[in-house]
């Protein structure tokens, strides 16, 4: 055993212990997740113990990269004569192009994986510092130390050159050349433009502020099917009995171990997409996530707590420096940081201190930063600088350096912090005498065009950008992340970037042809469908599809899965997808967070005919949770699922809503899951699922107050005059219009929250 495991496990209570862990950036978050959710009150004591820890171990026995990390670990000859070999034995046809770049994708991702296994064999420092998460990712340790493989475009599509050398070996000019094309990270995409992830929060806030816990038990049997592995699992209730565990249980770790090691593929979990609850959801649905691990209570405003969840770490991308910070010009003056352009020469800086011109590549700003006021004192006395809490300047821990050698990190500033300043002598070290108290301002930050992300203020503080990125180096499949992806996503624009196209119809895949303006022609049941140049095609000649399978790569638009698959199946796309383009933009979040969000977003039908389904009006909009409540349609009968197809649900099923079409893939995917008979009718539904953008969800609302908190005010307040829209405060679950009327606060907290 490992004294760094005893010394850690040391300061952890007795039922958090546990000696045959590795300690790398993901173990530490978990283990301190863990601390928070069971042991608050010692959370702080902890986290300072580790973390001196951390600062001991690094001060005693930390090393520096060597000339010898740079040494090849792999043998790179062979390897790439194997893809040269399986290249020259390609046919030289149309595809030619397309499957040569799957194999340099191939050889990069094995590259990159023995690379890293045989770096760690040797304890390469690179290799160590990448496993810690204390800096840089595999495809950097890759690039450096083994051939750096494929690049991408501003697109993001792989450039067809192989460069075969590493960074170490020296690069060539072609290699050099495809490296500028060098796209951003997550981190700095979130900040495209001027979106704004505090306006974000505020619609996803407006759409799920209705989620509120209206009882303890809905009593439903749905749930949806989750990978043993999944970290949502802990705490949901579960669906199905299995295996001895009766539905109903709370799921534990155990219980995830125990049906993973029986082999069981999934568990059927409780989730708030199959919520039974009218209005709202009920704690069950929900589990014990919130408040230390509790249920929560009736009356708690679950969709706001998701939402703010959710979004906080994405509006915390983009904050930075507020306006009229003086930013320093390569001509020598200086221009406030909200008056720059693209385009305008500032002065970069590295971690040495050499200045170099540089231009502005953009500009982001948020309106809703929290900010400080620091004083920095340093040879030429005091001077100010407000910056947003998590913004980062070119600083050093004293308690990890030697004497003489003081190492340049970026690092959130505090009281104390030694941070960088250039003078007419060059870089010397001052340090934060004071901080002011928390503020609210607006904020902009500049994205430049140098690898250090450091930018000069006039006063001559280091700064910057917090732009992270891996100079265009292929990662495997495409990702998708970043504040301007999850707005998209969100909104689903008529004009959707890099759009994962489906097929519209059912039928056979009958003809794969390229198109005369580039791109692809996927002909299905005699429809051709177009797929953008750059897609890859992910269907073949033959193969069986349904509408809404996507027939190429990139990313499917939500409301395409809704329009053509259902609601329950928008919902679940809509749920995972989000989540993970909210983890690759480093913002993850617990699955059942997005699963709230997505019941919120999306739950509108539009009725086409009034016949059974309540007191509608054709063409209305309606909520689907009230619709499902009174829709019985009378040739309604419980069958056999197999023998079901053709016809739709009467009754929901796992995550399928009422009305869905049950296809040859919806009846397999409910047999699969222990749903082997079903309620079903054979009359299409009178009613259509509608994805509503984000932005004007809560439109929907049948209370005019609640309705007017979003965008398009003059013309919701035209529409509900028109159609007679009343508020009722006494009764109403949303919580603004008792904030506008001043009255209804801690009454009835069952039906209208707690807040």
């Amino acid at each position: 055993m490992k004294a760094i495991s005893l010394l850690i496990n040391s300061y952890l209570p007795e039922d958090l212990r546990n000696y045959s862990e590795t300690y790398d950036v993901k173990s530490m978050n978990k283990i301190m997740h863990a601390v928070a959710e069971k042991h608050p009150d010692k959370f702080a004591e902890i986290t300072k113990k580790i973390s001196d820890l951390g600062r001991t171990a690094s001060y005693v026995q930390g090393e520096t990269i060597t000339l010898d990390d740079l040494e090849p670990v792999i043998d790179k000859d062979k390897v790439l004569g194997d893809m040269q070999a399986e290249i020259k034995a390609l046919p030289k046809d149309e595809n030619f192009k397309q499957r040569r770049r799957e194999i340099f994708q191939k050889y990069t991702n094995l590259i990159e994986k023995t690379t890293a296994d045989n770096a760690l064999k040797n304890r390469n420092n690179i290799a160590l510092s990448v496993m810690s998460g204390a800096r840089g990712k595999m495809p950097q340790l890759r690039a450096m130390i083994s051939p750096v493989g494929t690049f991408s475009d501003y697109k993001g599509e792989v450039i067809d050159v192989y460069s075969k050398e590493s960074f170490a070996d020296g690069i060539r000019p072609t290699t050099f050349l495809a490296s500028t094309y060098g796209s951003r990270s997550a981190v700095t995409s979130t900040k495209v433009g001027t979106a704004k992830g505090g306006d974000l929060a505020k619609q996803f806030a407006s759409s799920a502020a209705d989620m509120i816990i209206r009882k303890e038990d809905c009593g439903t049997n749905n749930g949806i099917a989750l990978d043993p592995d999944d970290p949502s699992l802990k705490g949901r209730v579960l669906a199905q009995d299995v295996d001895g565990f009766k539905a109903g249980s709370f799921i534990t770790r155990e219980m995830m171990a125990t049906l993973k090691n029986a082999g069981h593929k999934y568990i059927m979990a409780r989730s708030p997409i199959t919520c039974g609850c009218s209005g709202g959801l009920c704690a069950k649905c929900v589990g014990k996530m919130y408040k230390g691990g509790k249920l929560p209570k009736v009356g708690d405003a679950v969709g706001l707590t998701a939402s703010s969840t959710t979004m906080e770490p994405v509006t915390q991308m983009a904050l930075c420096l507020v306006a009229g910070t003086k930013v320093r010009l390569a001509s020598g003056g200086s221009k406030s940081i909200e008056k720059l352009k693209v385009g305008d020469m500032v002065v970069s800086v590295d971690t040495d201190g050499n200045m170099t011109p540089t231009p502005v590549l953009d500009i982001f700003t948020n309106k809703n930063a929290f900010v400080r006021d620091y004083s920095i004192e340093g040879p030429a006395g005091r001077f100010k600088v407000t910056c947003s809490e998590k913004h980062e300047f070119l600083s050093y821990d004293e308690e990890d350096c030697v004497e003489n050698e003081k190492r340049p990190i970026h690092m959130c500033y505090v009281s104390g912090l030694p941070v960088a300043v250039i003078k007419d002598d060059g870089l010397t070290w001052c340090k934060i005498a004071k901080a002011s108290r928390v503020t609210m301002q607006t904020a902009y930050d500049i994205e430049i065009g140098t690898s250090s992300h450091l930018f000069l203020l006039s006063n001559g503080l280091v700064t910057s950008n917090s732009a992270k990125h891996t100079a265009g180096m292929t990662q495997g499949k495409k990702t998708y992340s970043g504040l301007a992806v999850i707005q998209q996503f969100t909104q689903s624009p008529e004009k959707f970037k890099d759009i994962g196209v489906v097929s519209e119809l059912d039928g056979k895949v009958e003809n794969i042809e390229e198109a005369p303006q580039g791109g692809t022609y996927v002909t299905v049941g005699g429809e051709k469908h177009y797929i953008p140049a750059g897609h890859e095609v992910q269907v073949k000649l033959g193969q069986v599809v349904e509408a809404g399978d996507q027939l190429a790569e990139g990313l499917v638009d939500a409301e395409d899965i809704v329009r053509l698959k259902g609601l329950g199946a928008g919902r679940k796309y809509y749920a995972e997808r989000l989540n993970k383009i909210l983890e690759d933009s480093g913002a993850k979040t617990d699955k059942r967070n997005t699963e709230i969000l997505a019941r919120a977003a999306i739950r509108h039908v539009r009725i086409s005919n009034t016949n059974g389904i309540g007191n509608y009006l054709p063409d209305d909009l309606v909520d689907y949770s009230a619709l499902q409540s009174t829709y019985n349609p009378p040739d309604a009968v419980h069958k056999a699922t197999k023998e079901s197809i053709g016809g739709y649900l009467a009754k929901p099923a796992m995550h399928y809503t009422v009305g869905t079409r049950i296809t040859p893939n919806v009846a397999k995917d409910l047999e699969e899951h222990q749903f082997t008979d079903i309620d079903v009718t054979q009359h299409e539904p009178e009613f259509t699922p509608e994805m509503v953008r984000l932005r004007t969800a809560s439109h929907t609302n049948p209370d005019w107050l609640a309705s007017m908190t979003t965008s398009y005010l003059s013309q919701q307040l035209n529409e509900s005059s028109t159609r007679g829209d009343d508020t009722n405060v006494l009764v109403n679950p949303d919580y603004r219009p008792r904030i506008m009327y001043g009255e209804g606060f801690a009454k009835n907290v069952g039906e209208q929250g707690v807040f």
